[in-house]
């Protein structure tokens, strides 16, 4: 494999990383405060459960168990 074809390699699983990847992140700049008022928000409206997986905690980083929302619909 040559050098030029290597470099195109690493930079195309870069790009595919960067677009394809699952970025731990709120898409929305009030997940926070909704999240924060309402953390049941992160079960039970599809908006929040997909816009906002860092505020949901709903990303593979390893997370406190004290941060973990429990939701128990009684």
């Amino acid at each position: 494999m040559s050098s030029h074809t290597l470099v195109a390699f690493v930079t195309a699983l870069l790009c595919a990383k960067i677009i394809f990847g699952q970025q731990c992140e709120d898409l929305d700049v009030n997940c926070r405060d909704w999240v924060s008022g309402d953390p049941k928000l992160c079960f039970t409206t599809e908006y929040i459960t997909r816009t906002c997986r860092k505020a949901c905690h709903q990303c593979n980083e390893k997370i406190e168990s004290s941060k973990v929302f429990y939701y128990n619909p009684k």
